[in-house]
């Protein structure tokens, strides 16, 4: 009886860590698509400052904003 403790506390333990390791990756996630938004960004701000004669720049720059 004793095993069947042993196995069921060892799955609880694996459950936990795996609900704590998916929470973090999922965060991990999270903050490197921001920072890739936020370089897209950047990047389509100074495009639209450099060349923004041509007529399409604008709309992209008023839809991120």
């Amino acid at each position: 009886m004793t095993a069947v403790v042993v196995v069921v506390i060892v799955m609880e333990v694996v459950l936990l860590v795996v609900k704590v390791m998916a929470v973090v990756i999922v965060m991990v996630v999270v903050m490197l698509l921001g920072k890739m938004v936020m370089v897209m960004v950047m990047m389509m701000v100074l495009v639209t400052g450099r060349s923004g004669r041509s007529p399409d720049r604008p709309v992209y720059r008023e839809s991120t904003v």
